[in-house]
């Protein structure tokens, strides 16, 4: 008997993921044209190029931390991927934000040691970085949304 119910609520579960319900949301009402493909695919190209430096920042951190206590050389690093930085970054070119973190950026790296002292207050540029673009385009699209439907976040007008 016990597994009957254990087998019906697989079947159960299969069913929800396979047959999802329909979901109405105001952020789905957003008119996909090419523009906003454009928009959607920074955001997802920002959201990889942060994981990968968070990636390379804890493996770097993670080597100067074991190179310091054996005082050996700091050994192999993350590898960044230079063509989705190079994409994201020449999207970003001519930007605010961009502006302000080459300014942060240069500020680091000329700074003595850089790479072992200020390896975190660099690692927290890029973030700030990432953030702020990702802040601006979500706004660009709530602007579409709002653009393509009047009535498109009405509630939140309301209150």
């Amino acid at each position: 008997m016990n597994s009957k119910v254990i087998l019906n609520a697989y079947e159960l579960l299969s069913m929800f993921i396979v047959f999802p319900a329909p979901v109405q949301s105001q952020d789905l009402l957003v008119p996909l044209n090419d523009e906003t493909k454009k928009i959607f695919e920074q955001l997802l190209d920002i959201e990889l190029l942060q994981q990968n430096i968070v990636q390379c920042y804890q493996l770097e951190k993670g080597t100067l931390a074991t190179a310091s206590l054996a005082r050996q050389s700091w050994g192999e690093t993350a590898e960044l991927d230079g063509k989705l930085f190079n994409r994201v970054f020449a999207r970003l070119e001519g930007t605010p934000e961009y502006e302000k973190f080459v300014d942060a950026h240069w500020a680091v790296v000329q700074r003595p040691d850089y790479r072992s002292l200020y390896l975190s207050e660099l690692f927290a540029e890029y973030m700030r970085l990432f953030e702020s673009a990702k802040t601006r385009l979500t706004r660009q699209l709530k602007e579409r949304g709002r653009a393509a439907d009047p009535a498109w976040g009405l509630e939140e007008r309301i209150r």
